[in-house]
Parts: structure tokens; sequence; C-alpha cells
């Protein structure tokens, strides 16, 4: 995982994705959420008006949660 990610982890699931949340599987990105080493999402993208968003600070630290301001 680089610094332009964010995970969150709850027991058995979890997910990795870019820092304004956006969920965007490609071979050169192991994004999604996952359960037991099953992906079940593997693109998850936030727009407004066809433009993605861009964060200006991401809070993750407690495994359980990640907040994005």
């Amino acid at each position: 995982m680089n610094s332009r990610e964010v995970s969150v982890l709850e027991g058995n699931t979890f997910v990795v994705g870019r820092l304004n949340g956006d969920v965007d599987a490609s071979p050169g990105e192991p994004h999604g959420l996952f359960h037991r080493d099953t992906r079940h999402l593997s693109r998850w993208l936030l727009t407004i008006d066809g433009q993605t968003l861009d964060p200006l600070s991401t809070d993750d630290t407690k495994s359980f949660s990640a907040r994005r301001f």
C-alpha cells in the first residue's frame, strides 16, 4: 500500500482504496472490498457532475474507520 491509498480493516473484512474514497481495481492497484480473501467490490467511484473529488485530508488513525474531508 502506498501513501495515496487508505485501508480499513474490521475482522475478516477490509477495503483498500484511494484517498478520496474511490475504489478502482486494476493490475497495478489491488483495490476493493474484501471478505475472507474474496473481493466483493472492485469499483466504487463518487463523482459530482462527472468530476472526481479531491480529498483535503484523511484521518485513518484507527484500523476500523477512515474519514475524508
